[in-house]
C-alpha cells in the first residue's frame, strides 16, 4: 500500500482496558498485516497484558506504574465528598462552614489536576523519545488523552495524526476534566480526521469540540472476519454441559453498567427454563459484586467463568454459545448508543449469535432490519426473548451473520476509510 517498514505511533493514556479493546488491537493488526511497524505507546497496564499479535508489534507501557486492578476514572472532588461523609464529626463542621467546604474541595481539584498533570507529562517524556528515535508515519490517538498527546507530538516533529473516539462522556464537572475537555477540543480541530462509531455519537462529538461533519469518519466496532460458521462445545466439553441444554453468553466486563446482576437475578426466576444454561464469561474487579452475583443467582442454571481467553480461542469459546446477552444501564449517552460501539455485540454476531439487546430506537432498528436479535425494555423479558428467538432461531442466526457482515467487518470498514480523500493527507509531510 505504502513503502514497506514505515512505523506509526497509536497512543493510549490512562486506564483504559487496552488489552480487552477490539478497536484497538484490531487496528495495530490491520497496520502490522499491512507491512507496518507497529509502536502501541500504553501510559500503564489496565486488568491485563496484551497478548503478542504480531513480530511488528511492539508494546511499551511508559509510566512506571503498577499494573491497574481496576478501571478507575476517579473524580478527586468527588472522592473528597465521599472521604468527608466517613467521618461524620469532619462532615458536620465542614458543613457549618460553606465557604470551609468549597475551598477544600477546590483544594482537592487543584490536587487532582497537579496529579494528572504530573503522569501525562511522565508519558509525553517517554513519547517523546520514541517518536524521536521512531520517525513515525502518522500518530493515531485513542480517546481524549491519547489525541492531546498526539497533537502535541505533531507539533514537535511535524507529523499528521488523527483521532479515534470509542466513549462519549459527560460534560466535564471538575478542574481537571474541563482542562482536558479544554485540549481535547483544540487537539481534536486540528486532526486531520476523527472516527467515531455512528452517527449518534458523531452529533453528540461535532457538539462537544466544535468540529465539523466533514472531519467525521463512521466506523462501528468492528473484528477481523470472515463470520464463523462452524459451531464448537468449548463450553460444554469445559463445564459439562449436556447437549440439550441452550448457552445464554454474557461476555465483557461484568460490571453494574452492563446489568449483570439484574441478568443473573432471571436465572432464578420461574420463566427460566431448566435447560437454559446462563454463563458470565469476562473480567472484573469487584469482589463484591460478584458476591451479589452469585447469591441472585441459580447456581445449576448459572455459570461464571472469569479466565482469560487469548484472541485467538475467543472465537471458538463464543460459537459454543446460542444466544448473547448485552444490556446497558441506560444512564448516559454511552450507554445508550452502545449497537456500535460494543466488541460483545460484535463478537456475537461474528459467531452467529442471536442477541437480546435494550429496547432503544437504534437498536430496535437493526434488530427489524435484519432479524438478528430481540430488543426488551425490562430484565425481566429476558426469559420471553429468549423463548421467542429459539422458536426461529436458524432465521435469527442467519440474520447475525448477515449484520455482521454489513456492519462489522472490520477489514471491510477501514479499507473504506483508506479510500476516502482526507485520509491520504496522513502521508504528506
Amino acid at each position: 500500500m505504502y513503502s514497506r517498514q514505515d512505523r506509526i505511533g497509536i497512543l493510549i493514556f490512562g486506564g483504559y482496558p487496552v488489552a480487552f479493546s477490539p478497536t484497538i488491537l484490531n487496528t495495530a493488526l490491520f497496520w502490522a498485516n499491512s507491512n507496518y511497524r507497529v509502536d502501541l505507546l500504553i501510559e500503564r497496564p489496565a486488568l491485563a497484558d496484551i497478548e503478542n499479535l504480531s513480530s511488528l508489534i511492539e508494546v511499551h507501557y511508559c509510566n512506571n506504574h503498577d499494573a491497574m486492578p481496576a478501571i478507575k476514572n476517579a473524580d478527586v472532588c468527588v472522592i473528597g465528598k465521599e472521604r468527608l461523609a466517613r467521618y461524620r464529626y469532619i462532615r458536620l463542621f465542614v458543613n457549618r462552614f460553606v465557604f470551609l467546604k468549597r475551598c477544600l474541595l477546590k483544594i482537592l481539584g487543584i490536587y487532582a489536576l497537579i496529579r494528572w498533570g504530573s503522569r501525562f507529562l511522565k508519558y509525553m517524556y517517554a513519547v517523546n523519545i520514541f517518536s524521536k528515535n521512531s520517525d513515525y508515519k502518522f500518530l493515531i490517538g485513542f480517546e481524549a488523552e491519547g489525541l492531546i498527546a498526539a497533537y502535541l507530538l505533531s507539533i514537535v516533529y511535524k507529523l499528521n495524526f488523527y483521532y479515534h473516539s470509542l466513549e462519549i462522556y459527560e460534560p466535564p464537572n471538575n478542574l481537571t476534566d474541563q482542562i482536558k475537555k479544554f485540549l481535547e477540543k483544540i487537539a481534536n480541530k486540528k486532526a486531520i480526521f476523527t472516527v467515531i462509531q455512528d452517527l449518534y455519537r458523531a452529533k453528540e462529538l461535532m457538539r462537544a469540540n466544535g468540529i465539523d461533519k466533514e472531519q467525521i469518519k463512521i466506523m462501528p466496532v468492528s473484528l477481523f472476519g470472515p463470520a464463523i460458521k462452524t459451531r464448537t462445545d468449548y463450553f460444554r466439553e469445559r463445564f459439562k454441559i449436556p447437549a440439550n441444554k441452550k448457552i445464554i453468553l454474557y461476555l465483557g466486563g461484568i460490571t453494574s453498567d452492563m446489568c449483570c446482576l439484574e441478568v443473573a437475578a432471571q436465572s432464578s426466576s420461574a420463566d427460566w427454563d431448566d435447560n437454559w444454561i446462563l454463563i458470565f464469561h469476562g473480567f472484573t474487579s469487584n469482589i463484591n459484586y460478584i458476591q451479589k452475583i452469585l447469591s441472585v443467582s441459580k447456581s445449576d442454571r448459572f455459570i461464571l467463568s472469569l479466565d482469560t481467553v487469548s484472541m485467538r480461542d475467543l472465537d471458538s469459546m463464543t460459537s459454543s454459545a446460542d444466544i448473547g446477552i448485552a444490556l446497558y444501564l441506560q444512564n448516559n449517552k454511552n450507554n445508550e448508543y452502545a449497537i456500535s460501539s460494543s466488541g460483545k455485540i460484535a463478537q456475537y454476531f461474528k459467531c452467529g449469535l442471536p442477541v437480546i439487546v435494550n429496547a432503544v430506537r437504534q437498536n430496535e432498528k437493526l434488530m427489524n432490519n435484519f432479524h438478528s436479535g430481540f430488543c426488551v425494555h425490562e430484565h425481566s423479558e429476558i426469559p420471553m426473548a429468549i423463548s421467542s428467538i429459539l422458536m426461529d432461531y436458524e432465521k435469527y442466526r442467519e440474520g447475525a451473520f448477515s449484520i455482521f457482515t454489513a456492519r462489522y467487518d472490520f477489514e471491510q470498514n477501514y479499507n473504506k476509510l483508506l479510500t476516502t480523500k482526507c485520509w491520504h493527507r496522513l502521508f504528506e509531510k
